[in-house]
């Protein structure tokens, strides 16, 4: 278990981010709107996050295997920043809004029995922020 987890750390820190991009928030600032607009994000990031949604709106209601879970999570999250195109102040916010998910996802990892309902709920109600702060074009 632990040689899972410091994978999946040290291919988060190595995984080539957001193509040709350099500059990336800290993502200690709070996620903002756009002037009172939601950012327009890549088509790519919206998939990736409604495939999190749905991964984990299928593992409520059964046995879970968080392991499993885990890795089906991280593939998506990691696939969000290969396909990044965004650039500018929208690529800073979304990044604000994709730190957060490393948390949620450490947590699938260290949730004990008695936790793990309640560790998918939170990540499913933060996912569900994602179109607060976020739009596609043609939305």
């Amino acid at each position: 278990m632990k040689l899972i987890l410091i994978a999946s750390i040290f291919g988060f820190f190595l995984f080539p981010s957001c193509q040709n991009q350099h500059t990336h928030s800290s993502g200690s600032d709070v996620v903002a709107l756009n002037h009172g607009q939601r950012w327009e994000a890549n088509p790519e990031t919206t998939t990736g996050i409604a495939n999190m949604q749905m991964i984990l709106e299928n593992a409520k209601g059964k046995e879970l295997d968080l392991l499993q879970l885990h890795t089906d999570l991280q593939d998506a999250y990691q696939t969000i920043f290969k396909q990044c195109t965004m650039t500018g102040e929208a690529h800073d916010r979304l990044h604000d809004y994709l730190i957060p998910i490393k948390g949620h996802l450490d947590n699938l990892l260290s949730a004990s029995p008695e936790e793990e309902m309640t560790v998918v709920d939170n990540f499913a109600k933060y996912l569900s922020t994602y179109e607060n702060y976020f739009t596609t074009a043609g939305e």
